[in-house]
């Protein structure tokens, strides 16, 4: 699937799929947005990074506050 634009596109989840909540685990509150494959990527990467970092395991707890580009 691609953007008007021509760029390919990937399926991106909240909460991430990589948690307890995220769509990986959690049969129907989830939500899920066709974005570029670009900006898909450098989100997984930054998440990635805040795993190993915070040295967050299976079954640790955090707290995510979503921000708005005001659109």
């Amino acid at each position: 699937m691609t953007c008007t634009d021509g760029e390919e596109v990937q399926c991106d989840e909240y909460p991430f799929a990589r948690t307890l909540e995220g769509a990986g685990y959690n049969e129907r509150d989830f939500s899920l947005k066709f974005i570029g494959k670009k900006a898909n990527q450098a989100g997984g990467s930054t998440q990635s990074i805040f795993w190993s970092r915070y040295r967050v395991l299976n079954g640790d707890r955090f707290y995510v506050f979503p921000e708005t580009d005001g659109r």
